[in-house]
This record gives C-alpha cells, structure tokens and sequence, in this order.
C-alpha cells in the first residue's frame, strides 16, 4: 500500500451550472480517520460518490489506493466498506440472506466477525430486511462493510438520524475496529461531536470549498476568541484579514480571529485594549465560524 490511501487533487464536480465540489485536494494516510464535515448540500457526498467511481469528476483527480475508481471499479469496490446515507441494500431479504450475498461479493470476508458483529449489534438473522429499524439497518450496514476487512471504510452520514444510545454504539464499534485492524476511515457527517470524537484529521466544506484541511487538533487551534475591554467604548474596531468578525458588546469587543500566525495579536494589542482574554474554541464552533465567514465572502 502506498503512503496515501485516499489522494485527491484539485478535484471538481460540475452539474449544469452549479459546482458542486470546487477544486478540493485531500490526501489520507493509511490507518488515519477523516472526518468531512459540511452543512446539507456542502459537496460531501458528492465528493463520496466520485471516491466510490459512481460519478465522473469534471476536472482533478481521485485515487483510491493508487487506482481510479472508474477505470479500476471492481478493484477498488473489493477493497472499500461502504455505507451511504441511505444504507442502500435488499429489503426483501433477510439479514441472514444479506450476510451469505455479501460474503459471496467479497474476498476478504470474515464470517466470524460478521457472526460476532451480529451478536454485538443485536441482530435478528431470521429478520426481513425491510422490518428492521432505521437504527437496526444502520447497524447492519455498518457489519456489511466492515466484516468485508476492506483497506478503506467510507461512511456518508453513518449515524445520521438515529437516536443517541444507537449513534454511541455505532461510534464506539467503529472506534474499537480501527484499532484492531488499522483501516483508513473516509467519513462525512454534519454532526460535529462525532467528528471530533472520532477523527485524527478533518477538512470543513463550504458550498464546494474546502476551506480546511489539517489535523484535528490543529484545526481546532486554528481559530480563537479574543474578547477586548476597553476603558471607554469604542463605535468601532479596524478590520483586519485575520479577523474572521467582531462584535461590540457593552464596553468589550469579541473578536473571531484566524490563529495561523501572529499578526492579530499585533493588530489587535494595538489598538490599546485594557484587557485582552484568549479563548480556545470547540470543533462545532471552529466549524460555524469558518462556514459564516466562506458565506460573507461569497
């Protein structure tokens, strides 16, 4: 396996007027989870469905394991667990019946783990497809996919809609099977706290852009509250390009500032504040922040 399992350059999709994926670039480590995080409608899934070979990109590249996913469709689907947000599969069969088709799809499978996996899930195997409960069809997506041993799991919108109880097992089956395998996870969702749980790295999407890509813990830093007192209000503060917004309140001004490099502390201590208080921000607000300000520019 190369040193990049998911390799995407200056990818874009088009569909009549509307571009839906903007000249994005992702590159994925083996081992590594990767959480894409976007509002509805960001280019999330469609980003997936290129991934998968199901769409043509209109310009740039996506590799998977060093293969196209259309000219190298059957290599690639061997080698890749998915689960799409509608966790497409037969409703007319039973789970039983769900597990022999895929085992049969798939030269990897492991029926231990998929036997143990549906102990684990509570899955009834004499149960149609078609009666199981949104959070029981999740669940047995997510067996599909990850008893195929794939190299690569790709999630769109794993837990989406699903109660609470439901959503934390699912994460924390998913936790516990990249440790025991080591296998790249590619997923999207809209839910921050499961992202920040979960991912070693994130890209935040914004109408097609990517606006960030890094590690999480470095995406996290990457944004700050700067909250400034002042003696004697102040109608107005300079802009500046590090500053993402401010907002007066009372004699204070709360300050949004871009934490790549320093110049806001110079800009910001210039204009003589009595105080200046540093806060650190949470994914979810790192995340609302960026997407309000990519919207501003737009």
């Amino acid at each position: 396996m190369t040193n990049t399992v998911i390799d995407i350059q200056n990818l874009t999709k088009r569909f009549g007027k509307l571009t839906a994926v903007n000249n994005i670039s992702i590159q994925i480590p083996p081992g590594q989870i990767f959480g894409f995080i976007g509002e509805n409608g960001a280019g999330k899934t469609t980003t997936i469905k290129i991934l998968m070979g199901l769409l043509r990109p209109s310009s740039g590249t996506a590799r998977v394991m060093g293969l196209n996913p259309i000219e190298d469709d059957v290599k690639v689907k061997s080698r890749i667990g998915y689960v799409s947000e509608d966790r497409a599969m037969y409703r007319w069969m039973k789970v039983k019946e769900t597990l022999w088709f895929n085992g049969n799809l798939f030269p990897n499978w492991d029926e231990t783990l998929a036997q143990q996996l549906l102990k684990d899930f509570e899955l009834d195997p004499k149960q149609k497809v078609k009666a199981l409960s949104r959070g029981m069809l999740a669940k047995l997506a997510l067996l599909v996919a990850m008893a195929s041993k794939p190299d690569v799991l790709i999630l769109d919108e794993p837990s989406s809609g699903l109660d609470p109880m439901v959503r934390r097992e699912i994460l924390e089956k998913l936790i516990s099977y990249v440790s025991d395998f080591k296998t790249t996870i590619f997923f999207s969702s809209h839910l921050i706290d499961e992202v920040d749980r979960m991912a070693d790295t994130v890209g935040i999407l914004c109408k097609g852009k990517l606006i960030i890509c890094d590690e999480k813990n470095k995406v996290k830093d990457s944004v700050k509250k700067v909250i400034l007192s002042f003696p004697s209000p102040k109608d107005s503060i300079p802009s500046h390009e590090t500053i993402l917004r401010s907002e007066k309140k009372d004699n204070d001004w709360v300050c949004i500032v871009r934490n790549h490099n320093q110049q806001w502390q110079t800009h910001l201590q210039s204009l003589n504040p009595s105080n200046m208080e540093i806060m650190d921000l949470s994914l979810e607000d790192v995340f609302a922040e960026y997407t309000k300000w990519e919207k501003t520019k737009a």
